[in-house]
């Protein structure tokens, strides 16, 4: 490493060892892992995307598999462009049954560009009155009595956390954008 300023330098060595710690997904009690590694629009079926080990298969609809679908972005990463009619439907109810006994993690994570309608949901899950939405610039969770939101700034690569605690530690919800957390409220005991 050389530090400068003007004509003075100063050289230091640097020695990096690899760390013991061993980075993996997490799949304690995973219910649904979906991915865009490694796809490819010329592969022989670009239009099954599935969850294999939770059996869930999502429905792509209105996809080209040319100007969209499996690209790769500006930084060489491929993900799944969803543009103009495209939809993706993906066939799992996380609100579906109360989880405040063990809690839950939903993590999403996904960029947007070119935005025309910056009110557009362009992710979202409900059951009844409970749930989240995601639009180009913000986030929100809603439980029946209560909400957290959030605002971030399109044309970025956005990771959103949503956390529920269990209601027999904190009872918090918690929302993390880009593992920073940006959002907190303790849910009331009889909340759903």
């Amino acid at each position: 490493m050389k530090i400068k300023t003007g004509v003075t330098e100063k050289v230091f060595n640097v020695h990096i060892a690899r760390s013991d710690i061993n980075v993996q997904p997490v799949s304690a009690n995973l219910a649904l892992f979906l991915t865009s590694y490694g796809r490819s629009n010329a592969e022989a079926h670009p239009e099954i995307w599935e969850d294999a080990e939770h059996g869930i298969r999502c429905n792509l609809s209105g996809f080209n598999f040319s100007s969209d679908g499996w690209l790769k972005d500006t930084e060489g990463n491929t993900i799944m462009r969803i543009t103009g009619d495209a939809r993706v439907e993906i066939p799992y109810q996380p609100f579906k049954s109360d989880f405040r006994s063990l809690g839950k993690t939903i993590e999403i994570e996904f960029a947007t560009s070119t935005v025309k309608n910056y009110e557009t949901n362009i992710i979202s899950c409900w059951s009844g009155d409970r749930g989240f939405y995601i639009t180009p610039q913000l986030a929100k969770i809603k439980s029946q009595q209560s909400e957290l939101q959030t605002q971030y700034k399109e044309d970025d690569h956005v990771r959103i956390a949503f956390v529920i605690e269990k209601i027999s530690e904190t009872h918090l919800i918690l929302m993390y954008i880009n593992g920073i957390m940006s959002g907190a409220f303790q849910y009331p005991i009889d909340d759903n």
